[in-house]
């Protein structure tokens, strides 16, 4: 986890950018990471937002000193080039969010993306989804208040998938870091795939010791029990895979992935 992506526009939803940044600052710290937070100016004109007075370089300069100041008030050093501590930089380019994140986003290790609250600010699910859907990149979602840890306490929502793998995979680094790990299944939750025992012996063998858990929903969906088995649990961050159903069907049916998008009031490491 050396390099960290942050799509950063608090224009709309100021706690949850920051939040985002808090999330991010997290695993800088934890492996020296370089950090580099983005500001995509959309629109024909460059105008940030639609209808407002202030010129787009005025309003781009007000968001990157607001990124300057999170990052330095949670201990990450505005020093692009040094690689023996966790450092900060900032890039501006002109576009449209989604599409830019999910192309500029695959020479990193992590996208951190914000969970925006207003109804205004619903362009972070499309940033979302596209860093999910084409990035091949792991996407950790931040709860919409920062976090005051992040992966000393994992728990893995596994239920067999292909896309619970990856996350696990892609994950490796956050999981070896961790002071526990629990493996948590839920009734009528999983697919065909590598049983909870054979997910315990991968981890033994990167040396990360972890405890197993299973549960049956007690009224609750599939994704409200996760959520509150990893609050039982004390978790500070869920791996969880995104989409082993489709996208549509979900938005439809609904789903685990779409409850905890929804409803999680942690952070979310997920993989498609």
């Amino acid at each position: 986890m050396k390099s960290i992506l942050v799509p950063f526009y608090d224009y709309y939803d100021d706690d949850a950018s920051a939040s985002a940044v808090t999330t991010a600052c997290h695993v800088a710290k934890a492996f020296d990471s370089y950090l580099e937070g983005l500001l995509v100016i959309e629109g024909e004109n460059t105008g940030l937002i639609e209808g407002d007075d202030a010129a787009p370089h005025e309003i781009a300069n007000q968001i990157e000193e607001h990124f300057r100041a999170l990052v330095a008030g949670a201990g990450v050093a505005f020093a692009p080039t040094d690689v023996d501590r966790p450092r900060a930089a900032w890039r501006e380019t002109e576009g449209t969010e989604s599409h830019v994140v999910a192309d500029y986003g695959r020479m990193f290790d992590m996208i951190v993306v914000r969970r925006a609250a207003s109804h205004a600010a619903n362009s972070w699910r499309h940033t979302y989804e596209a860093a999910i859907f084409e990035s091949g990149r792991p996407v950790l979602l931040a709860p919409s208040t920062p976090p005051s840890s992040l992966g000393t306490n994992i728990v893995i929502a596994w239920n067999g998938s292909t896309e619970s793998a990856r996350t696990i995979a892609l994950g490796l680094p956050l999981l070896a870091d961790a002071t526990s790990v629990t493996i948590l299944t839920v009734e009528g939750g999983l697919v065909p795939g590598p049983s909870v025992e054979m997910v315990h012996d991968y981890l033994m063998r990167h040396a990360i010791a972890a405890g197993t858990r299973h549960v049956t929903p007690d009224g609750q969906s599939l994704g409200e029990t996760i959520l509150a088995e990893a609050g039982s649990l004390g978790a500070d961050l869920l791996f969880k895979g995104a989409y082993t159903h489709t996208r549509i069907r979900q938005m439809i049916f609904g789903g685990a992935t779409e409850d905890i998008i929804a409803k999680s009031g942690l952070p979310v490491l997920m993989a498609h």
